[in-house]
């Protein structure tokens, strides 16, 4: 693998793995390549014997997270990419979720076994989006979305979470409203544009935590502001104004409910809208999650509308094809330590 990119992963290097212990260590490098909030990869690892103990990083917990949700749903995203991983090389993973409290600092157990011939390596167009998917910021492309993946990412009924496509015109406005307000709201608060700031660094001085600011600012202006600066800059009701249009005229909208509200719940979430992304990247789609509309009490109750009354949402994002393609900018990752 790469010194300096995390995402560059040479499959071969497998090779030298000869026990299961060190075919674990291979698969976490694809595991830390998941989605987390700011990416703040909120895990950390021990790994006894054969068996993988996953434990929420309080260090690396927002601030602004109070119930740990956000860090349950990264967490989730990151057992999703090892699972995957694990068996694309013919291995099952069997994940004991061990967490029954917001608190709790041990979310999870995970074992491995050799798989039956028809169970390896069933996933393998997932495992390649691992190290190609991209969060894109920008404007989507106005074309039809694409059915195949629609009706994919609909039917995903491997755990608790539902996923819910939207793409009707009248919903996507609701909803595009619903982001502009939390933007707005979010972005007006001291400590949350303090809590951003706190995580944005310049690819020419790259961080393993935290995102570059090439994947927020186009073009010359990048190179002009230095990145804390670029957010107490931004201004609350325009970026609103944008994310609306950016919402409401997207290809496909996804929301991700589930029936419980805690930590079982938050990581089944995260595992769904992780499988998300990595087949929205396997057909060549860019992708961004919206917090606003699901963080912010207000709003919620009108995000609620949009998915059966009886499910929580967790997850909004937004699916298509990058019109500025320079924004998926790669982030950092940090190795797991076991």
């Amino acid at each position: 693998m790469s010194v300096n990119n995390p995402w560059s992963i040479e499959e071969s290097d497998f090779s030298v793995a000869e026990d299961l212990r060190s075919k674990i260590k291979f698969w976490l490098k694809y595991a830390v390549l998941a989605a987390s909030a700011h990416n703040t990869q909120p895990w950390k690892c021990i790994l006894k014997d054969d068996t993988l103990f996953v434990f929420r990083d309080e260090e690396r917990t927002l601030g602004s997270d109070q119930t740990t949700r956000l860090a349950h749903i990264g967490i989730g995203a990151f057992i999703e990419n090892l699972s995957i991983a694990s068996q694309n090389w013919g291995y099952t993973s069997e994940v004991h979720i061990t967490a029954f409290s917001p608190n709790e600092l041990e979310i999870a157990r995970i074992s491995f076994d050799k798989a039956t011939e028809d169970e390896g390596r069933s996933g393998l167009e997932l495992f390649k989006a691992i190290t190609t998917r991209h969060t894109n910021r920008g404007f989507y492309m106005s074309e039809a979305p694409d059915e195949i993946l629609l009706k994919k990412i609909a039917s995903d009924k491997e755990c608790t979470a539902q996923p819910f496509v939207i793409v009707d015109e009248n919903g996507k406005k609701r909803i595009g409203e619903l982001v502009a307000k939390g933007t707005d709201i979010a972005l007006s608060l001291p400590f949350m544009k303090r809590e951003l700031a706190s995580f944005i660094y310049s690819s020419r001085k790259p961080k393993e935590i935290g995102m570059p600011i090439e994947s927020m600012i186009p073009g010359y202006l990048k190179n002009l502001i230095r990145p804390e600066t670029a957010i107490k800059l931004i201004n609350p009701k325009l970026l609103a104004e944008e994310n609306m249009k950016k919402y409401s005229q997207a290809p496909a909208l996804v929301l991700i409910g589930t029936h419980e509200d805690g930590p079982i719940a938050w990581i089944d979430a995260g595992r769904l809208m992780q499988r998300t992304l990595l087949r929205a990247a396997s057909r060549g789609y860019s992708h961004d999650i919206a917090a606003g509309p699901i963080e912010i009490p207000t709003l919620l109750p009108n995000l609620r509308k949009e998915i059966p009354h009886d499910l929580r949402p967790q997850l909004l994002l937004r699916v298509g094809r990058a019109v500025n393609p320079s924004l998926s900018v790669s982030s950092g990752r940090k190795a797991v330590e076991v």
